[in-house]
């Protein structure tokens, strides 16, 4: 009988043992996933970063209904505006409401080529603004896109000219 108790409380002492180290490795395992998860930097933490979500947004697109809302929320504050002024007026001229990320093109139309893998993509930052040099996979051809640093993040440059409600308003931007 003692011998069988010993045997009991020696095989719940292993498994107490064997429950405490999973707990501190489990414990171990979470902490690291938070260190991790706190170090990560944002996406748009960088102009390429940015860039780059801004363009597989757009890549996207055609497949993917909320891609287009995502490329909008990449540029810049006054492209923004401007294409919810833009979306109003469209949507008080026609049967739906428009909003202002469907104003924006879809798919590989905006896509002249494709940035070459690793490295396609050079930031010139000064202060909150820079611009992103892209070379293609060929090396040929190039693009310059200027970025802006808003609170949220970079955010791409979109020139969207001033809407004008009459053609005679005078010029816009």
């Amino acid at each position: 009988m003692a011998s069988s108790l010993r045997a009991r409380s020696g095989a719940h002492g292993l498994l107490r043992a064997a429950l405490s180290l999973a707990v501190v490795f489990l414990g171990a395992v979470s902490f690291a996933a938070f260190a991790v998860g706190c170090g990560e930097e944002r996406e748009d933490a960088t102009p390429e970063g940015a860039l780059t979500l801004f363009l597989d947004a757009i890549e996207r697109s055609g497949d993917s209904r909320g891609a287009l809302e995502q490329a909008y929320g990449l540029i810049d504050a006054v492209a923004q505006e401007r294409l919810v002024d833009r979306a109003r007026s469209a949507t008080a001229l026609g049967a739906r409401e428009l909003h202002p990320w469907e104003l924006l093109v879809e798919g590989r139309a905006l896509l002249r080529f494709h940035p070459r893998r690793g490295g396609g993509m050079r930031a010139q930052v000064t202060g909150d603004r820079a611009v992103v040099t892209v070379v293609g996979e060929d090396g040929d051809e190039r693009a310059e896109v200027p970025m802006v640093r808003q609170a949220d993040g970079w955010r791409v440059v979109l020139e969207v000219p001033e809407f004008r409600a009459h053609p005679d308003d005078g010029p816009a931007d």
